[in-house]
């Protein structure tokens, strides 16, 4: 099973743009909320002291949440494409079983979407501390790493449900004939 997740992990991380697109989606957002929405955000809440802090806080804790979602999900297509292109097949002739298959597409989700998570922890604590904000503790630190692992695995599972029922990816329909 180990092989079979480096396999996928090769394959995601071969393709730089899925990975540059996987991580924009969340940098997309860290840009939006830090050009239109936080001086909306903290103007309505100029009578909080710290009032700037804990909105910054609390959105890049909504970007984090959403970050796992759509690195998992491409991570899964993966899977998806593997039975457009009938490689799914290929394995159904070895001696690997079908949950071990299954198994290490979903591992390997769970890993790119915890590794490119962190990575926007990182981002997102960058910019609360460009901001005026605090660094973390290592405790709430620790804490917050665990957290994330655990959205992960609850978003990667969702995202896997999903994608387990496509047979093939196709973003523009071809003409009938």
């Amino acid at each position: 099973m180990r092989i079979l997740t480096l396999r996928v992990l090769k394959l995601y991380f071969r393709d730089k743009v899925a990975v540059f697109f996987s991580l924009l989606s969340s940098f997309i957002m860290i840009v939006l909320y830090i050009v239109f929405l936080s001086d909306t955000y903290t103007s309505s809440l100029s009578q909080i002291q710290g009032a700037s802090q804990l909105m910054n806080q609390w959105v890049m804790a909504g970007i984090l949440a959403t970050s796992s979602v759509s690195t998992t999900i491409a991570t899964f297509s993966m899977m998806v494409e593997d039975r457009a292109k009938m490689i799914e097949k290929d394995f159904d002739c070895s001696p690997i079983h079908k949950k071990v298959l299954i198994f290490s597409y979903y591992i390997a989700g769970l890993i790119v979407g915890y590794v490119l998570s962190l990575i926007t922890l990182l981002f997102a604590q960058i910019y609360i501390l460009y901001t005026g904000g605090n660094w973390f503790g290592w405790i709430t630190t620790f804490k917050i790493i665990m957290i994330l692992f655990l959205v992960v695995i609850m978003n990667g599972s969702m995202m896997f449900y999903f994608t387990s029922f496509l047979k093939v990816i196709m973003l523009f329909p071809q003409p009938q004939h």
